[in-house]
């Protein structure tokens, strides 16, 4: 089973050396790598030029700000049977690909595992919140983890961390490309509806957070709250979330909303507030959790 390392990169200069070389790390090797870079403007390539270990490297010419259709660029330029969107600022352990094939080789569509955050200098910051109700490997149908953990939660919280069928990938609704930072949701999505899906418990993958990245900058502005209600309706209309599960969701977030993010301007509050109102049940489920949260502070 032949193995294509995807790197899409845009400034990410000072984490591309470790990333590339937790690539080559790897006890099972991939037997492509491909180079993206979508118009940096810092010392990325020069990066990429100390090392001869590419097969591809493909540079756009203006900065595309799509990272999914970055992804696509690559998976179709890629020849491997399985893809690997290894994310220019994050890094791994070296055993990760090795666990991750052993379960596409026995027939998975889609394999990955757990996510330790990182800060920027390395520092560990704790597992992956959406994967600390896991506590074994497992495999199961992709329709029932979509349903049950991808749908309302989406637990594969870092590309980096992912092993997926190129064919399965290929076959995906083209729509999620149109998104900035939530639609890959409906990616994986998309790839687990063809079949089986597997986690492997050891964390293996470091997910770097830092203030340059793409989820931060859209969290400032509130383009990944737009984004996300975009998703969940989505979700909701292909049948992977319940009309109940989707305005639980809703109200989940329009809590959030009302008592979190204290960073967040306030007319970028006031618009997402507006967005997320869907009704009376919404309302009432909001209200709910607030007199819980008063009564046991």
């Amino acid at each position: 089973m032949r193995i294509s390392a995807i790197i899409p990169n845009y400034n990410h200069a000072p984490f591309l050396e470790e990333r590339i070389r937790s690539i080559l790390a790897q006890t099972r090797r991939p037997d492509e790598i491909i180079f993206l870079d979508d118009a940096s403007t810092d010392d990325s390539l020069s990066v990429v030029s100390a090392f001869d270990c590419f097969s591809k490297v493909i540079v756009n010419e203006k900065n595309s700000g799509m990272p999914f259709k970055q992804w696509m660029k690559g998976i179709e330029a890629a020849t491997g049977d399985c893809v690997w969107i290894a994310e220019s600022d994050d890094s791994c352990e070296p055993r990760m690909l090795e666990r991750l094939v052993e379960s596409m080789e026995e027939g998975s569509v889609l394999a990955f595992c757990r996510s330790t955050e990182i800060g920027p200098e390395g520092n560990s910051l704790g597992i992956q919140r959406y994967q600390r109700a896991f506590f074994e490997d497992f495999t199961m149908d992709g329709p029932g983890f979509i349903r049950q953990y991808l749908a309302p939660r989406n637990v594969i919280a870092n590309a980096s961390s992912v092993l997926f069928s190129r064919k399965a990938a290929l076959a995906v609704d083209p729509s999620f490309t149109e998104f900035r930072g939530a639609g890959d949701i409906l990616f994986w999505t998309g790839i687990a509806a063809q079949g089986n899906v597997s986690f492997v418990v050891d964390a293996m993958n470091l997910f770097r957070q830092h203030g340059a990245n793409r989820t931060a900058e859209d969290a400032v502005s509130g383009r990944g709250l737009q984004e996300s209600l975009r998703v969940y309706r989505e979700l909701e209309r292909r049948g992977w979330l319940s009309p109940l599960r989707f305005r639980r969701i809703i109200a989940d977030n329009r809590y959030r909303l009302l008592y979190g993010f204290p960073d967040l301007p306030d007319a970028v509050r006031a618009e997402a507030l507006q967005a997320w109102k869907q009704g009376p049940l919404v309302d009432l489920i909001v209200k709910v959790k607030r007199l819980k949260h008063l009564i046991w502070k």
